[in-house]
């Protein structure tokens, strides 16, 4: 899917993980501002394309998990802690499909991947965080049960830019497409 393409049926926005436990976490500030910004641009396009948006929230589950992020990551990711939901800048509405996670690929959420084959959906662009975990294995994910996939690189955030070239570049070399920006 061209992201300058007119939206085709078929076609849905998936933000990623775009919470604000996560987004609080990274040391630039500004930096996670400006993909915030980038997403609400990603939202507008597609809702305005008329296409389906739909938020995707990551938590950790399992004991020895969970115990390990409250000391590594000040427990993002735990249901109850600080700012566990979308983060409240995110233009989210109260109508848009949300679907809880718990690893890395989005995919491995049945009722999502149903929901999506259900409505015919073939054409999925990936905006969110981190591009080196979840959005790099959601993409391989959806992928490999055949959807074209595209990850809009303004749209993606990552505690690690160096990775997320090396990530990027093996992701177009596996067939993912990489869209610099929705303009």
């Amino acid at each position: 899917m061209d992201p300058k393409a007119d939206s085709q049926p078929g076609s849905v926005l998936i933000v990623v993980d775009m919470q604000a436990c996560y987004l609080n976490l990274y040391k630039d500030q500004e930096y996670a501002r400006r993909k915030i910004e980038c997403v609400n641009r990603a939202i507008s396009e597609a809702r305005g394309r008329g296409m389906t948006v739909i938020f995707v929230e990551h938590e950790f589950a399992g004991f020895l998990t969970r115990m390990a992020i409250k000391l590594l990551m000040k427990g993002a990711g735990i249901r109850g802690c600080d700012g566990f939901p979308t983060d409240p800048r995110i233009d989210k509405s109260a109508t848009d499909p949300l679907y809880l996670k718990f690893r890395g690929d989005l995919f491995s959420v049945d009722s999502l991947v149903g929901k999506l084959n259900k409505d015919g959906v073939s054409n999925i662009l990936l905006a969110g965080q981190d591009g080196n975990y979840c959005i790099q294995e959601s993409a391989r994910g959806g992928k490999r049960l055949g959807y074209d996939i595209t990850v809009l690189d303004s749209g993606v955030a990552t505690n690690s830019e160096k990775r997320w070239r090396k990530e990027k570049a093996a992701l177009e070399s596996e067939g993912i497409r990489i869209a610099p920006t929705w303009e």
